[in-house]
């Protein structure tokens, strides 16, 4: 089924535009959506350093932002120290924005977050408490006012795990 065509003022907008003339228009959309006020401040971080990093680079239409440059940019990130997990965050940031902007301007270009893969590396996990540790918890609960149901409380969680 074919496109829709937008108006010429939404194309207009959209070539007239550099890549930072839409975030407040982005933010907005998302406080009318009821995102959570830290959920926007996300946002508005994530990509603000990005922003940064394209005028930096002399990158400032989107006909100049591809996947090379998106892949350089988390590059720069890891280099400055990022882990994998914090430039995944940034990566749902920009694609968010990048969705959005092509959802609302539907311009011609192929939206250049769709060829970008991030992969997130899952969190290693913490080690479990040692006997040790429930045996130091156990003769700590003799202080308390509720000693005995303190103790099976500790070897409840011990066991359970």
């Amino acid at each position: 089924m074919p496109r829709k065509l937008r108006s010429n003022t939404f194309t207009t907008a959209f070539r007239q535009g550099n890549i930072s003339n839409f975030i407040e228009s982005f933010l907005n959309s998302k406080k009318a959506q009821d995102r959570a006020p830290e959920t926007i401040s996300y946002y508005r971080t994530s990509l603000a350093l990005f922003i940064k990093y394209l005028q930096t680079n002399g990158i400032v239409a989107w006909q100049d932002l591809n996947p090379g440059v998106i892949y350089a940019y988390f590059n720069q990130l890891k280099a400055d120290g990022h882990k994998q997990g914090g430039a995944h965050a940034y990566f749902r940031a920009i694609k968010a924005y990048c969705n959005w902007v092509w959802e609302m301007y539907e311009p011609e270009l192929s939206n250049p977050i769709s060829k970008v893969k991030c992969s997130n590396r899952k969190p290693e996990p913490i080690p479990g408490i040692t006997l040790q540790d429930v045996k130091h918890l156990i003769k700590s609960a003799d202080q308390g006012k509720f000693p005995e149901r303190d103790k099976a409380i500790f070897y409840s969680f011990f066991y359970s795990s």
